[in-house]
């Protein structure tokens, strides 16, 4: 994962995957975030929340290649995903300043997270005993 707004991050794990064009998914917090960045309707809002937590393309909004450098170039939808593991909703909650409750899941954070296996380009899944792709950091591993 990386901050999908940092160009020089995501430049980093292009090379880092071997992955020149391919566009990446990205993970916002909630339904709420995805209004700067793609148009979503109430089929797609549903494929969003469902429990299986699919990508799901998304038109892209006039601003999103600017504020997402690098991560669908040329594309005119953009892979979206919502948090499905508690690790996911740390991260997207330490972002938000680690607020009190729940209501910080209903608001809009503008943090955006690509995506991406840690496989490079055309290998089969990593597996504890695989190589990582050539320099990528340590895996962190949950359950």
């Amino acid at each position: 994962m990386c901050d999908a707004r940092n160009a020089e991050a995501v430049a980093r794990l292009r090379q880092r995957k071997q992955r020149e064009e391919k566009p990446f998914a990205v993970m916002l917090a909630g339904i709420a975030s995805l209004a700067p960045w793609v148009v979503c309707g109430e089929s797609e809002r549903q494929w969003l929340e469902a429990r299986e937590r699919p990508i799901v393309l998304l038109q892209k909004q006039p601003e999103c290649d600017a504020a997402l450098p690098g991560v669908a170039p040329g594309m005119a939808e953009l892979g979206v995903l919502l948090p499905y593991t508690p690790l996911h909703y740390l991260l997207f909650h330490e972002a938000a300043g680690r607020p009190a409750g729940t209501s910080w899941l209903a608001a809009s954070h503008d943090l955006a997270l690509v995506c991406n296996l840690s496989q490079s380009g055309d290998e089969p899944l990593v597996t504890a005993t695989s190589r990582r792709c050539g320099g990528s950091p340590p895996l962190l591993m949950h359950s």
